[in-house]
């Protein structure tokens, strides 16, 4: 057994062994034939752990398999649909990854970006592009090898040679290797095709970049200006914006109308259902004018025991926000929905969305079948039906790893 598979099956055995040692115990005391003696541990795994999932992907010819990319753990793959995983990544130099793709018209080829795109200071770099031609049994590096950080990976669904990587550049330096890379004879050359340049861009990279699914010539690109310390973050900036293409990367424009200023992360999501709907999550640091201040009450003692039980010590949630609005002192996580492919956006969500600081995942999925349905990632993940004007936590436990 690979000591870094694991199965559910197996740990319903340890956990049925564990019931009978147990009951065992109970009555070791009155019995020296105990159960206790008889039974022989041995470790069924996992022994190593994969640390923050940043991306799962299905493969398009068979749903039963799944890609699950981890922060610090490298890059497992099921076939059992979760039931039991197997690494495939871990003989490279780094197990670090930002973002996975699975080619849309040949599920055999699959792309993995290396290096973590959140900013914890336990975030890794990872070396480039990495590039299978057979399921993910053998990888090659094919290029970017300092961008260090990579945010997405998206494949165009009519050729797959080509694709588009967003890179963000180093965390804790500048560096030159930052913004959207394009390849078109599939990972053999590189051309960056948006960036910043100069001074204005040392520290902006690209962090999302997503097609209209109906007309891959249209495509959408998040910046984002971001600088780690070790003793502080320097996560918004001018540099974060969105921009917008109509020729297949080859020209791009800002959008203007977008928030501007102090702003964070950006996640952008097309719906497959419909797809001229587009979503944006924009982590908007831009300050807002202080509360009035008043006397406390015997009331403000009971509304903050009974706090927002989503919230995680680090930033209010949506619930929390609307009922603490006095600690709010920048605008917060918003969504905006477009209609037309991106070319207007309109803000949905009246209060601010997200958990933890959104640079920490920053990203929003669309139900495939519902253009209305989204989720935001963050911790804990919300989820809207409404097509964003609210938001409620999804009911999974609030995990922070």
């Amino acid at each position: 057994m690979n000591p870094k598979s694991f199965s559910f099956g197996s740990l319903l055995v340890a956990v049925s062994a564990l019931a009978s040692v147990a009951t065992a115990q109970i009555t070791v005391y009155s019995s020296r034939d105990s159960l206790v003696e008889a039974v022989s541990w041995r470790s069924v795994g996992p022994i190593h752990f994969s640390g923050r999932v940043v991306d799962i992907e299905v493969s398009p010819a068979d749903r039963s398999t799944w890609y699950i990319a981890s922060g610090s753990g490298g890059l497992f793959r099921t076939t059992t649909r979760g039931l039991s995983f197997e690494p495939i990544f871990d003989s490279h130099a780094t197990t670090s990854i930002g973002d996975i793709a699975v080619d849309p018209s040949n599920a055999d080829v699959l792309w993995v970006g290396t290096g973590e795109a959140n900013n914890q200071r336990s975030s890794y770099w990872g070396d480039g592009v990495y590039k299978s031609v057979d399921g993910g049994k053998t990888w090659n590096n094919v290029g970017l090898r300092d961008s260090h950080h990579i945010g997405r990976i998206v494949v165009d669904p009519r050729d797959g040679n080509r694709v588009f990587v967003a890179a963000l550049g180093h965390l804790y330096s500048p560096n030159e290797m930052r913004g959207l890379y394009r390849t078109t004879d599939g990972g053999k050359t590189w051309h960056r095709v948006l960036g910043l340049d100069g001074a204005a861009g040392s520290d902006v990279g690209v962090v999302d970049v997503a097609f209209q699914p109906d007309n891959p010539d249209v495509l959408l690109a998040a910046t984002y200006e971001r600088r780690r310390r070790a003793w502080d973050f320097d996560g918004q900036g001018p540099g974060s914006g969105v921009w917008r293409s109509e020729d297949g990367g080859d020209t791009w424009s800002r959008i203007e109308a977008l928030p501007s200023g102090e702003i964070g992360r950006i996640g952008i999501a097309f719906a497959p259902s419909k797809p001229g709907v587009c979503y944006l999550t924009i982590e908007n640091e831009n300050r807002v004018a202080p509360p009035v201040q008043r006397a406390r009450t015997e009331g403000d003692a009971e509304r903050e025991a009974d706090r927002d039980p989503e919230y995680d010590g680090e930033a209010p949630t949506a619930q929390g926000a609307a009922r603490r609005p006095q600690a709010r002192t920048t605008v917060g996580g918003e969504i905006y929905r477009s209609v037309d492919g991106g070319k207007t956006w309109d803000k949905t969500n009246g209060t601010p969305v997200g958990g933890s600081p959104a640079y920490y995942y920053g990203q929003v999925r669309v139900d495939p079948q519902n253009e209305n349905k989204l989720w935001v990632l963050s911790v804990p993940v919300f989820v809207s039906t409404d097509a964003g004007k609210t938001f409620k936590p999804n009911g999974a436990p609030a995990l922070h790893t």
